[in-house]
């Protein structure tokens, strides 16, 4: 059972049942041949909660940053001091450069929901991801630049950055991107759920983490992402 991370601190009453209400059930059904237990054993990479976040963000998204990189960069662009970095972001200079010099990757502007964050431990893992539509086109595609010295990234909600560098002393979740390669993919895919009553569906969404060798020719982030239409 997937609960949001969220759940983990204290809640109020009207948090705590939207959580259960949010909380998803997978049932996994293996099916092999006779001569199964001959095949080559699968991957050893060990699965930890480092490889997958599960949570509810705001309207604004969110961000995967080295924390203490993005804040020395923030802090030589901008200077010392309190900043508001969602205004700062929305005049465009300053998140084009945290972007293109490969310190954060954005998914700007998200339907409020809760949904998943995978990034496998190996490439062998990431082929069996609790997603059935990875053999399908993703729905949105986001490409980033990102150093290749950096193996894991803060996950930090969007509001958040009203109160920079405040904000950089919270203890946000991270998720590993295990590898060397300079570009980091982050896919989008959504697969529908049976509601606990039955009576509808709803979309799960899943934003995937990849990483490939070489410089991205372009950087594309995720803006606008519509995972349910509010209209």
């Amino acid at each position: 059972m997937k609960t949001p991370r969220i759940a983990e601190g204290t809640l109020e009453p009207e948090q705590l049942a939207m959580v259960k209400y949010a909380q998803v059930i997978t049932v996994y059904i293996s099916l092999f041949p006779a001569e199964a237990a001959s095949l080559s054993s699968p991957s050893q990479a060990v699965w930890s909660r480092n490889h997958h976040v599960f949570d509810s963000y705001g309207r604004g998204g969110f961000i995967l940053a080295d924390l203490p990189r993005l804040a020395k960069r923030v802090e030589e662009l901008i200077g010392p001091g309190n900043h508001n970095l969602i205004e700062q972001f929305a005049e465009g200079e300053l998140s084009d450069t945290l972007l293109e010099e490969g310190l954060m990757a954005i998914a700007w502007g998200v339907t409020p929901w809760c949904y998943s964050l995978y990034s496998a431990p190996d490439e062998q893992s990431a082929g069996i991801l609790a997603v059935d539509k990875l053999g399908d086109e993703p729905e949105r595609q986001g490409i980033y630049r990102i150093d290749p010295s950096i193996q894991q990234l803060s996950i930090v909600p969007a509001n958040e950055l009203a109160y920079w560098p405040a904000c950089v002393q919270n203890d946000w979740p991270v998720i590993d991107v295990a590898g060397e390669g300079e570009t980091l993919h982050m896919n989008l895919y959504t697969q529908i759920c049976e509601s606990v009553n039955g009576l509808h569906e709803n979309p799960l969404p899943s934003f995937v983490l990849t990483r490939s060798q070489g410089k991205p020719e372009a950087i594309i982030p995720l803006i606008d992402v519509v995972i349910v239409d509010e209209a």
